[in-house]
């Protein structure tokens, strides 16, 4: 009898998970399940949240969209995947059922994949007064706020990001480039740009080298760097910090801290960010067919004696090690441990310019810009046909390089 599985999410993750047990498991029964038709290229929404656009006319702003926004049916159009686009209401592991908005499916196989969402830490006025970046929508929101703010404010406009780490320097960096283009255009005053970062330090995590080259790069675009600046509270035009120190801003953006985006799980305790701690083989413990992965899962790297980060290039690495170990519990063989690799990071931080410790070495300039997007290309080219990956791609780049110049 062919396997019943289930694929909860249409992320990295999810794409990738049920792409590799359509390989695997060709006479499986696959589902994937998303609330969009559509999967996010997420590490590019900063481009689309500083987009030039002449015209401002609807297709232009679909063809935006389009730069980031891949049809599921274009990913899966080949493959013997059943894509449902619904919302999930609740998973029932110990009946083994995901309930949706118009049904309820029973498996045999479960991957749970459905990412994360943003962490306002229950700070008072975050919510309120500061503007998400998770989602395409967000993006483009953003970038339309700040034109009309800059067009309509008497005075250059203060903006601010809370959060200094990849998201955070990689947009103040293409910010800074947007905003001098704004003024321009409507001819007003050179806005400002600040990153408020709680620790002590830019990209937390990384090598001091990044750290710094980092922190290098932005002062020179003009971006103000605040680090142990913890937010207390925010108001309508007015952050608190601990230190008691306040801040004005026009516009507030948080990309501080992510938590799971679904948490009506029966069956399983989850932590306190809505995680599911899994096994070394990505299972669930008391749940063996049940696998969850990325933002989602919880995972202890004894090596790194860390929790591994909440990345795409992660999400896509346990992916695949998820859909593996499917195939080979369906086989009766030994499930695969999880390895996480050794991160390797490159940061765009604007104009062509972006810092990376590629093959071990610590490179920064132009070269790494276009290994970036060549690393953009490569992803692509794994969930979409060559020909449609390059047209993509080229759509993107026509676009993206306007944003540099």
């Amino acid at each position: 009898m062919s396997p019943k599985i289930l694929v909860l999410g249409g992320g990295f993750a999810g794409v990738r998970a049920a792409l590799d047990l359509s390989k695997l498991l060709p006479n499986g029964d696959i589902t994937l399940i998303s609330k969009s038709s559509y999967h996010c290229f997420v590490p590019d929404l900063y481009e689309i949240a500083t987009a030039i656009i002449k015209n401002e006319h609807r297709a232009d702003f679909k063809n935006l969209r389009g730069t980031v926004n891949i049809p599921l049916d274009e990913i899966f159009g080949k493959t013997k995947v059943k894509v449902i686009i619904d919302e999930i209401k609740n998973i029932d592991l110990v009946r083994q059922v995901v309930n949706t908005t118009k049904e309820n499916l029973e498996y045999n196989y479960l991957v749970i994949c459905l990412g994360s969402t943003t962490n306002y830490k229950n700070i008072e006025g975050a919510q309120n007064f500061s503007h998400p970046f998770k989602t395409t929508e967000d993006a483009l929101n953003i970038r339309n706020d700040i034109d009309e703010l800059v067009s309509k404010s008497p005075r250059p406009i203060e903006v601010v990001i809370a959060g200094g780490g990849f998201t955070g320097c990689e947009l103040s960096a293409e910010l800074s480039g947007f905003l001098s283009k704004l003024s321009t255009t409507h001819k007003k005053g050179l806005g400002k740009i600040a990153v408020l970062q709680s620790k002590d330090a830019i990209l937390s995590g990384m090598s001091k080298w990044a750290q710094d080259e980092a922190l290098k790069r932005l002062k020179k675009l003009k971006v103000i760097i605040l680090t142990n600046h913890k937010i207390q509270k925010i108001t309508q035009a007015e952050i608190v910090c601990e230190n008691q120190e306040r801040l004005t801003f026009d516009y507030l953006i948080w990309t501080t801290g992510i938590k799971s985006a679904f948490t009506n799980i029966n069956g399983i305790k989850l932590n306190n960010r809505g995680q599911i701690k899994v096994s070394k083989t990505l299972n669930i413990e008391n749940f063996p067919d049940v696998f969850a992965v990325g933002d989602i899962a919880e995972f202890w790297d004894e090596k790194g004696n860390a929790l591994v980060p909440q990345t795409a290039w992660v999400a896509i690495g346990q992916a695949k090690i998820a859909a593996r170990n499917i195939a080979s519990s369906y086989n009766n063989l030994k499930l695969k441990k999880y390895s996480p690799l050794s991160p390797v990071f490159i940061v765009p931080v604007g104009q062509k310019f972006a810092i990376s410790n590629m093959f071990g070495l610590n490179t920064k300039g132009l070269f790494v810009w276009f290994a970036r997007r060549l690393v953009s290309l490569k992803y692509l080219t794994s969930v979409l046909s060559p020909n449609k990956a390059l047209l993509l791609w080229l759509q993107g780049a026509r676009i993206y390089i306007k944003n540099d110049t």
